[in-house]
């Protein structure tokens, strides 16, 4: 799991969402028919404690679960994390799910990952995507898998987002849809130091994207709304200021004035 106080997790989870079966089924070499089968499972089930939980998806023909915790940063605790996760699954479904760190962050993936007694054996896998070939990704007809390829091993960087922004453009006809994908990946791009890449890239294709009208604002705005917060807005005017957007033109698409664009941005 991301920490509380950045903006990959809630808005990786709203891109993942329909695509975690896909991306297993590439990153552990699952069989089409077999991706088939997997649905998500509500993340408060079994227990609430489950609200923490990340993606956990069932196989409706055997009943395999299989759970993906999303990291930046190799925590150490993440073994025993896992293990508390899994005994509802047990107790719920007789079965314990398959667990995976789906590794994100730049740094090494040191995780400890198995703990081993006389009577008990537990153990989890880590798939760290910056080892997995982006082209793997990028062939995908998924544009969420496709953004995910900007973490992944490239000898180019450049080519890496030229190549993301073709395949995104070839696969997403609606330019607010695609305002979703590429505010994921500019956000993405910053765990390898990509940000000015897929900026350069955004605004020499001439995209005049209003991010507002996107899917991943609008949720996130009504999830921030729904817990007393904003965290969304916070993030896009602080984005549109990066990019040079004029403090009037801020305030104009976020309904707020330009005092409180100025308080927001410390100015």
């Amino acid at each position: 799991m991301f920490p509380d106080h950045t903006p990959y997790d809630t808005r990786t989870k709203l891109l993942l969402a329909n695509a975690i079966p896909v991306l297993l089924r590439v990153l552990l070499r699952l069989e089409e028919t077999d991706a088939l089968e997997w649905v998500a499972l509500p993340n408060e089930e079994p227990l609430t404690i489950h609200k923490r939980a990340d993606f956990v998806i069932r196989n409706r023909t055997d009943n395999q679960l299989i759970q993906v915790e999303l990291q930046t940063h190799a925590d150490k605790d993440m073994l025993e994390r896992c293990f508390v996760y899994a005994a509802p699954y047990m107790a719920t479904y007789k079965t314990i799910p398959y667990q995976y760190i789906l590794h994100l962050g730049q740094e090494p993936a040191d995780y400890r990952t198995e703990f081993s007694n006389d009577w008990h054996t537990f153990r989890i896998e880590v798939i760290d995507l910056k080892q997995i070939p982006a082209e793997e990704l990028l062939q995908s007809d998924l544009p969420e898998a496709v953004v995910m390829a900007i973490l992944c091993a490239s000898d180019s960087p450049e080519q890496l987002v030229e190549a993301i922004f073709e395949r995104l453009r070839a696969l997403v006809l609606d330019n607010n849809k695609l305002a979703d994908y590429i505010s994921i990946a500019d956000t993405l791009s910053a765990l390898r130091d990509m940000n000015d890449l897929i900026k350069n890239k955004r605004k020499h294709m001439a995209l005049q994207l209003d991010i507002t009208k996107s899917s991943i604002y609008q949720e996130g705005k009504a999830e921030g709304k729904a817990e007393g917060r904003d965290e969304t807005l916070l993030e896009i005017i602080r984005e549109m200021h990066a990019d040079g957007d004029p403090l009037a033109k801020i305030a104009r698409i976020c309904h707020l004035t330009e005092e409180r664009v100025k308080e927001i941005l410390n100015l």
